[in-house]
């Protein structure tokens, strides 16, 4: 539970990559403490975090101090997550 955790704030981000430099970004973003799901997609934005940090202070710091600073990353978009009524469900595997 990230929020008995200490981490009360959780956000999805979009980014776009610039063009070949994917697996660089990839990389960098899985070093970053906070960042909890990295996906390569199509769509709009090329990659998306689901992300936790403490509080909105701690989720502007990941975003202008550590995932902003990452060379390859044209624009973002992040969306602060109000509520989550399901997070995680096994597949019937």
């Amino acid at each position: 539970d990230p929020k008995a955790a200490g981490f009360g704030t959780s956000a999805v981000v979009g980014l776009s990559v610039e063009q070949g430099r994917e697996q660089d970004a990839l990389d960098r973003l899985s070093d970053i403490e906070g960042i909890q799901e990295i996906h390569l997609t199509t769509g709009e934005w090329d990659v998306v975090l689901r992300l936790y940090a403490e509080d909105t202070d701690g989720l502007r710091e990941l975003m202008f101090d550590e995932i902003s600073r990452i060379e390859g990353f044209s624009r973002s978009q992040t969306m602060v997550i109000l509520a989550s009524d399901l997070e995680a469900r096994s597949l019937p595997i």
